[in-house]
C-alpha cells in the first residue's frame, strides 16, 4: 500500500483456506472466486502473491474505526490463474499497537472488468428468480442474459439453463440477505 503508515501487512493464510475460499464456510465467497479468477483452496498462494504484488500500486481508503482499530480498503485489479482479470476488494485493520496492518476480508467485486446491470448482477451471484427458485449466475451472455445453474428445493443443481434480468427477482449479498433490483 502507498501509505507509509502501512508497511507492515499482515495476510492470514486462515482467511482464504478456512473462509474466502472455502465452500462450507462461505459457498458465496468460494464459488466467485472460482469462477471469476479460478482460485481455490489449492492454489492460495497464488491469490495471494497476486494481492499482493499489486497493493503498492493503490492507495487505501480509510472507512473509520470499526472498534478493532482504523479500518482500510483497497479494490485490486489481479490476473486469475483462470486468465480471466477481476476486481478485488481487500478490508484491512490498523492495529496502532503492533504497527500491524492486518487484512481481514478479501472478495470478489465484480466480474469482466465492467459492471453488469449498474453493479446489480455479475458472475458469482446467488440470485432468487420471479418464480422463487435460487440460481447461481455462471456467466453473462450478454448486457441482459445470463447463464445460471438453477438449485432444487433442496439445494443440489437441478438444471443449467440461460435466463434473463427480467428472470431476476433479487439478488443475495454478503450474510444471504436479498434486495431488489431496480428496473
Amino acid at each position: 500500500m502507498k501509505n507509509k503508515n502501512l508497511a507492515i501487512l499482515v495476510i492470514p493464510v486462515e482467511k482464504f483456506v478456512k473462509y474466502s475460499l472455502e465452500p462450507l464456510q462461505r459457498a458465496d465467497k468460494a464459488r466467485a472466486f472460482r469462477l471469476a479468477l479460478g482460485y481455490d483452496k489449492t492454489n492460495y498462494k497464488l491469490l495471494i502473491d497476486q494481492i499482493v504484488s499489486k497493493l503498492k500500486r493503490y492507495d487505501p481508503k480509510p472507512k473509520g474505526n470499526d472498534g478493532f482499530g482504523m479500518r482500510y480498503e483497497t479494490v485490486v485489479r489481479i490476473k486469475g490463474a483462470n486468465g480471466k482479470t477481476a476486481s478485488v476488494r481487500t478490508v484491512w485493520n490498523y492495529d496502532k499497537s503492533s504497527g500491524e496492518t492486518i487484512m481481514t476480508n478479501a472478495y470478489v467485486e465484480n466480474v469482466k472488468g465492467g459492471k453488469s446491470m449498474s453493479g446489480i448482477v455479475a458472475t458469482g451471484n446467488k440470485v432468487r428468480l420471479t418464480n422463487g427458485l435460487i440460481a447461481w449466475i455462471i456467466e453473462e451472455l450478454d448486457q441482459s442474459v445470463f447463464l445460471a445453474e438453477i438449485l432444487g428445493t433442496n439445494g443440489t443443481i437441478e438444471q443449467t439453463s440461460e435466463i434473463k434480468t427480467s428472470d431476476i427477482k433479487s439478488v443475495f449479498v454478503e450474510y444471504e440477505e436479498p434486495y431488489q433490483i431496480e428496473m
